[in-house]
């Protein structure tokens, strides 16, 4: 899997027989503060955006779609015209789940009704490759630590999906025990030097979540071996 972000200045060479590493948020420092804001910043944001589709453009198009269910049932001696507003109906319906859908990928209620090992099988069944994904047992936490390890999560699915290749497998794994809880994310598929990786802002928002709970983010890979990302983090 390869990361779309460029590795800290400043990272040796491999120093694991299994790849090269970089591991991101030590939880101290003055940085904590500036990544709370932002992390808050974007998480009300997201939740704003949630509701405005929710309250606003989804139950417009539902309405339109109802006064188009009734023209069609006023256009009885127009059979083509029926049928045309059928068809537009039809695709109608379809744009009304794919913003259901874009909906629950802001902020899945399946998350906060189920918790994570259910929010990632979602996102598994859905995901471009196959997933697998592990938890069994899994409890439930504060609403900012499923949220991080779900957004990370997903994160690393669509990485791997996109530069795996079309035969590569991605495991999802979830695990807690009286201090720690934390997920990994493997593949098989073609690996990265994380020193001279480069690209855009999808592992620094990992990052980020995790400084903010006082966690790590850790990715390992090895070019023809594959990746792991991995994090912890305290439940309390």
């Amino acid at each position: 899997m390869r990361q779309d972000h460029a590795a800290p200045s400043g990272v040796g060479p491999p120093s694991r027989k299994s790849g090269n590493r970089v591991a991101a948020g030590d939880g101290a420092g003055a940085a904590v503060g500036s990544v709370v804001r932002v992390v808050e910043a974007f998480d009300e944001q997201r939740e704003r955006l949630e509701r405005d589709i929710h309250d606003g453009v989804q139950q417009r198009l539902v309405a339109v779609r109802i006064r188009l269910g009734i023209a069609g049932d006023l256009a009885n001696g127009d059979g083509g015209l029926r049928q045309e507003l059928s068809e537009i109906g039809e695709d109608l319906d379809q744009a009304i789940g794919e913003l259901r859908e874009v909906s629950r990928g802001i902020h899945p209620r399946v998350l906060t009704d189920h918790g994570l090992v259910a929010a990632l099988a979602h996102v598994a069944r859905a995901a471009a490759r196959p997933v697998d994904v592990a938890g069994e047992g899994l409890g439930r936490y504060p609403p900012e630590l499923e949220s991080a390890i779900y957004y990370c999560c997903r994160e690393a699915i669509q990485n791997a999906s996109k530069h795996g290749g079309p035969s590569v497998r991605i495991s999802v794994c979830l695990h807690e025990d009286a201090q720690r809880v934390g997920f990994e994310v493997s593949d098989d598929g073609p690996g990265f030097d994380v020193a001279t990786a480069t690209g855009g802002r999808g592992l620094q928002h990992m990052r980020d979540r995790m400084l903010l709970l006082g966690g790590r983010l850790s990715i390992v890979s090895q070019p023809g071996v594959g990746t792991v990302v991995s994090g912890t983090t305290s439940p309390g």
